[in-house]
Order: C-alpha cells, then sequence, then structure tokens
C-alpha cells in the first residue's frame, strides 16, 4: 500500500450512535475501490466512555486472533496499537474515547506488512488529528 498507486475511487459512509456498544457514531472510508472491492479502507469511531472504546477494542483482537491473524504491537500516535495480519492488514489503535482501525486487503502490502500497516495507521491518525 505505501508506496503504491491504488485507483481513485472512494466511498464514505456516516454511522449513528449504537447504543449496544456505547458508540457515538462513527465515519467509514473506502478507497480504490473496484468492482465492489476495496484496496484500502478506515474507520473512526467515538465511544462514550473510554472503557466502552477499550473494550471494542478487545472484542477486534479477540475475533481476528480467533480468524488466525498473526497479531503484535506498534506505537501509532503516540499510543499502543494492535496490528493483525490476516489476509490483508488491519491496525487497531484507541486515541481517547476514538478507535481507529486502518484496513489493507490482501496482496496491497508488501515487504514488513506488520510495519508497513504500523506506518499507515500512524499517518492516518496524524491527518486526522490535523484536521480535527
Amino acid at each position: 500500500m505505501l508506496n503504491k498507486t491504488i485507483n481513485n475511487s472512494s466511498a464514505r459512509t456516516k454511522f449513528g450512535a449504537q447504543a449496544n456498544i456505547s458508540s457515538s457514531g462513527a465515519v467509514r472510508c473506502a478507497y480504490g475501490i473496484v468492482s465492489g472491492q476495496q484496496k484500502a479502507s478506515l474507520r473512526v469511531t467515538q465511544y462514550k466512555t473510554v472503557a466502552a472504546a477499550d473494550a471494542q477494542v478487545r472484542v477486534t483482537l479477540e475475533s481476528e486472533t480467533g480468524l488466525g491473524a498473526k497479531v503484535s504491537t506498534a506505537t501509532v500516535g503516540g499510543q499502543q496499537a494492535n496490528v493483525m495480519l490476516r489476509a490483508g492488514g488491519l491496525v487497531n489503535v484507541r486515541y481517547g474515547t476514538w478507535v481507529l482501525a486502518v484496513a489493507a486487503a490482501d496482496g496491497t502490502l508488501s515487504g514488513d506488512q506488520a510495519a508497513q500497516m504500523a506506518a499507515l495507521g500512524d499517518l492516518v491518525l496524524k491527518r486526522i488529528l490535523a484536521t480535527a
């Protein structure tokens, strides 16, 4: 993904609050869409409390681990993040009551995929915070 060109087709979806997970809302962006499949996506979700955000990070980690993901930790924006590699990559980081998830499709990454996902998460978080 880093140092690669992807199709400039994109989509943005807003989600409302979900009481069952204590979220206040979310925004999901998909990039490089071809034939209904995206090369990369990000989702930013705000939770009502840090505990609710932590709970969702745990759910994602448990789910990906159960599906066979190779898990490592990294620092993204000064915060601990989980990097999960399984048919592509996913980096998940909590920043206060917010959770950022960045995913890259299988075949999009090359080389040190965990490092690339951490760098991508860092880049996305910096851009989000710069425009917040």
